[in-house]
């Protein structure tokens, strides 16, 4: 076993426990019918949002001889919903299933994580958001986040006593990095409803400007079924520039982040038709789908609530009252 600690190669040579031996692969299958969680208000206190996940079948084989781990995971059905003041459906999967996802992983006895391939698929899904769950969003993380991020007053206070060298005596871990030979996206569809009020402070202004221009002074942005569509990409060593496959992909998961997101870009910025044709952007959307044939959504039905308060303030399931 050769593993990294501190910028230091340590290599450990045991005799294979009889064991590892015999188990030559281990396969593990979880399956969940429904799982379903909530988030409570305190102001009031009640529940707020619901979140429902249908279909979740989780599978992780391990093959000790070919020294790789698999994991497989697909999940049917998910549907997040506003259920105060009045219900809503805010996310939902139109149609099973909504997530697949298939990752290999090479070399498992190393002390760095070589992922040798993934595919992710994603099904079609329908979100809604208004100034209402806007509002509600804000009061819960207000609520939820107790302390300001970054150092407090005391923090600051402790560490200007000492000096910086006494404060800080041993350099900083590393980052945890992998490698990702290969990747796979499929093809995405999200369909969008929106009604928001203009004067909301988390609208860039940017975007507030340039919509009271060509929507003829709109005081409330209208989305009816915009869709916002990417073709299915592969990264890496899947992808071929100049007839050589490009090498594999070494870094962080912000790293991994910004370089999907650098071949997305170009694809959402395609979709401005449909957000031009299905909203009020340009002259209040008279001349625009949304005005002459506006879209339904496919699921319009929120879930009912889960949970209940009870005189104390405790959170009780209606189920079975504990």
């Amino acid at each position: 076993l050769v593993a990294t600690i501190k910028r230091v190669a340590v290599i450990t040579v045991r005799p294979r426990l009889w064991q590892e031996a015999i188990v030559e692969r281990v396969d593990m299958h979880i399956n969940l019918k429904s799982i379903a969680f909530a988030l409570v208000g305190e102001a009031p206190r009640r529940e707020l949002f619901g979140v429902c996940i249908d279909g979740i079948d989780l599978r992780i084989g391990r093959d000790n001889d070919e020294d790789m781990k698999t994991w497989a995971v697909e999940v049917d059905k998910l549907q997040v919903d506003r259920l105060y003041p009045t219900p809503d459906v805010l996310l939902a999967s139109v149609r099973p299933p909504f997530l697949k996802w298939h990752i290999l992983r090479e070399d498992c006895n190393s002390s760095h994580t070589l992922l040798g391939s993934g595919d992710l698929t994603v099904g079609e899904l329908e979100a809604a958001v208004d100034d209402v769950t806007v509002q509600q969003l804000m009061l819960f993380v207000r609520e939820a986040v107790v302390e300001p991020p970054g150092l407090q007053l005391e923090q600051v206070l402790q560490r200007t006593a000492s000096t910086y060298s006494q404060s800080c005596r041993e350099p900083p871990d590393l980052p945890p990095t992998f490698t990702l030979r290969s990747l796979v996206v499929s093809s995405a569809r999200l369909r969008i409803w929106a009604r928001l009020n203009m004067s909301n402070s988390f609208l860039p202004r940017a975007l507030v400007w340039f919509v009271r221009v060509t929507g003829l002074g709109v005081s409330v942005l209208q989305l009816d079924g915009v869709v916002i569509e990417v073709p299915s990409l592969r990264f890496f060593q899947y992808e071929c520039l100049f007839g050589r496959p490009d090498p594999p992909f070494m870094g962080s998961t912000w790293g991994l982040l910004s370089r999907l997101g650098k071949r997305y870009v170009p694809e959402l910025m395609q979709c401005w038709k449909s957000v031009v044709s299905n909203s009020n952007i340009m002259f209040g959307g008279v001349l625009s789908r949304q005005f002459w044939l506006p879209k339904n959504r496919v699921v319009n039905t929120a879930h009912a609530e889960r949970c209940r308060i009870g005189r104390r303030g405790q959170v009780e399931t209606k189920e079975d009252g504990t």
